[in-house]
């Protein structure tokens, strides 16, 4: 690597791995290293300072709070979720606490949890992340160390251990961290701490004495070896300055379970002859009202009993129920056993006090209480779950009407008369515009293939699965509500605010594309996060009657077609809040058929001539019987008069 100024005497001064790269640092001046090109890049624009330190993980906190608290240290908690934390200290300063830095997704921020405050003894720390760079964290700075397993809502302090390896005058010079939650101290004497973190820390020196070297930076490879780092100029006989400027980057490796089984220096046993996870994947997804087991087996040493520990890194997310299954013998004292991990969301369970679901991210671990350093990994397996949507969860209708073909429908084309659809999708509240003709459509028949099929005098009630990629997982039965894609509003529902059992006016269409600010947009306008039950728990119901648009099976409602022959698009939207953290969106078409022909006679026509013809039917019954009568009437007076009455004598 060559350094394009002069360096006489070259020091590697940090170092940090950042993905597929090596940042050093390097006289106060930075180099990228491509662990995969394996080419240098000196970072450009920094030729005016001097770089006098790395960092893996930065925020920088733009909150109008930060300028008025006093943050020593914020980093990335959650960097896809766009969650920071930050380390806050108090008024007076020998105090500090962490709290969560939070935006949604409409850019604004929030904050949430503020942890208890702890001792700070240095204004100046860093923080290193371990293995998920998510809940678990070591906090350190010259000689101070402490550590944070349930992202930092609780701090446990190690510096005690620290200070029993540490002489007078001698400090942390830089911290380093593992993939299986080890960590690596570099002191300003040279000496080298490794150390593992899990329900009781231990730490112990290294003997390096063969490759010490004070100025080394140190990181950690993927098998848990220590690989350290040095700088010096190359050897060349040339004296001048553009050969004091090529600076040779070297490397070497430090094995620390060798160095510590050759001498365990009274360092307990390993209690463990295997320790496994029992699943192949480091990252899960848990759903409301979802669960995930976790399994991991594990031999014990002959003869000795382990205490296995089951935690989450944030107990406020995640919730676990553990059961410990033992096999038969194996030989020797030994046997397998089997630790099960049912892992489900913390608000699913009343008696944890917690009613709200919260997007989240947390470590599982399952380790024992009894660690040792002499284990050549650590007997911890972790694995990352996240509280939030899975990847690939969809919703698909499920047709009432199931056909093999519908050619007929390829070019189709069919209309809606102007005052039956609105493009602002207000449903002509607002007027029609008077250049806005009939809409003309083609139905998209790649799209949607055969429609689902209603006849045109029954309530249409639709119906929705859950799938995961193309697994089924169940029916949906929770409140939904759709809307026809260009704004056709020439359909009714079933019910209304009364009949659907409403305690308060329930939510529609309108209302909420009105709450938008800018463009109305009916796929962002009603959704599950800002969806609101018209039920309210123990409210007198609603005796008004408003248009009740929400669909499920609490209460059955339904579509009312017109008396028309027609095709209809639909965009659908979950809308219960504690059904699913993903926004469950599908679209879907129905044709509707079985009506009659409209009429070529308008209805005025028809009323006219009904009356017409029911007063000519009136007169001519009232004309009959007045005939009948005149003419009964005219046969009894002849009668009378043919035959007179005959008196007695």
């Amino acid at each position: 690597m060559c350094i394009y100024k002069q360096v006489d005497h070259p020091v590697l001064e940090e170092a940090v791995v950042r993905m597929d790269n090596l940042v050093l640092l390097i006289n106060g001046t930075v180099f990228i290293f491509s662990t995969t090109s394996h080419d240098y890049h000196r970072v450009l624009g920094l030729d005016d300072c001097t770089v006098n330190a790395l960092a893996s993980s930065k925020f920088c906190c733009q909150h109008y709070l930060c300028q008025s608290w006093k943050v020593v240290l914020a980093v990335p908690i959650y960097p896809s979720r766009s969650v920071a934390l930050l380390l806050v200290s108090t008024v007076e300063e020998d105090h500090a606490f962490f709290r969560y830095l939070a935006t949604d997704d409409d850019g604004g921020s929030y904050f949430a949890m503020r942890a208890l405050p702890f001792h700070l003894v240095d204004r100046r720390m860093k923080l290193a992340h371990l293995t998920d760079r998510f809940g678990e964290f070591l906090l350190w700075g010259a000689r101070d160390l402490l550590l944070s397993q349930t992202a930092g809502q609780t701090v446990l302090r190690l510096t005690g251990e620290l200070d029993r390896h540490l002489q007078e005058g001698e400090y942390t010079r830089t911290l380093a961290t593992g993939a299986n939650r080890e960590f690596a101290i570099l002191t300003t004497e040279g000496n080298l701490l490794f150390g593992r973190c899990g329900l009781e820390t231990h730490m112990t020196m290294l003997d390096i004495s063969e490759t010490r070297c004070p100025f080394s930076a140190i990181i950690f490879n993927n098998r848990s070896n220590i690989v350290a780092m040095d700088t010096t100029n190359y050897d060349l006989p040339s004296s001048t300055a553009e050969s004091r400027a090529l600076v040779h980057l070297f490397s070497y490796i430090i094995y620390p379970a060798e160095i510590i089984n050759s001498n365990p220096d009274g360092l307990p046993p390993c209690p463990f002859l295997m320790f496994a996870r029992d699943f192949a994947s480091d990252v899960f997804y848990i759903d409301m009202r979802g669960n995930l087991t976790l399994q991991v087996s594990y031999i014990p040493a002959p003869w000795t009993k382990s205490n296995i520990m089951v935690f989450s890194s944030d107990p406020s997310i995640l919730s676990i129920n553990t059961t410990l299954v033992v096999g038969d013998p194996i030989g020797q004292g030994n046997h397998v056993t089997k630790v099960i991990a049912e892992i489900s969301l913390a608000a699913d369970h009343a008696d944890s006090g917690i009613t709200e679901y919260t997007e989240g991210a947390a470590t599982i671990t399952i380790t024992t209480a009894e660690s040792s350093l002499t284990c050549n990994e650590n007997p911890t397996v972790q694995a990352f779950v996240v509280a939030g949507c899975p990847p690939g969860k969809t919703i698909r209708q499920r047709k009432q009407m199931k056909r093999e073909s519908c050619d007929y429908l390829r070019n189709y084309a069919y209309r809606f008369n102007r005052d039956e659809y609105d493009p602002t999708f207000m449903e002509g509240v607002n007027g029609i515009d008077a250049d806005q003709g009939d809409l003309e459509l083609q139905y998209d028949y790649g799209t949607h293939g055969c429609p689902d099929m209603s006849y045109f005098s029954d309530v249409f009630k639709p119906s929705f699965d859950l799938y995961i990629n193309d697994e089924f997982v169940e029916v949906i039965e929770d409140d939904f509500a759709l809307i026809e894609i260009h704004g056709v509003h020439n359909y009714d529902y079933r019910l209304n605010s009364m009949q659907a059992g409403c305690t308060r006016r329930p939510q529609s269409w309108i209302e909420m594309l009105q709450l938008q600010n800018n463009t109305q947009d009916p796929i962002t306008a009603w959704n599950r996060v800002n969806y609101r039950s018209c039920v309210e728990s123990g409210a007198a119901p609603l005796e008004d009657r408003h248009a009740y648009q929400v669909m499920g099976s609490r209460t059955g409602n339904g579509i009312v077609w017109m008396q028309v022959n027609t095709i209809y698009v639909f965009n659908v939207t979950v809308l219960d809040p504690r059904y699913s953290y993903c926004h469950l969106r599908t679209q879907f078409a129905v044709e509707v058929y079985g009506a009659l022909p409209p009429s070529a006679v308008s209805a005025i026509k028809v009323m006219l001539i009904t009356c017409l013809l029911g007063f000519v039917g009136v007169a001519i019954v009232f004309i009959y019987y007045t005939v009948q009568i005149k003419d009964t009437e005219e046969e009894e007076d002849g009668q009378r008069k043919s035959h007179p009455p005959q008196f007695p004598h």
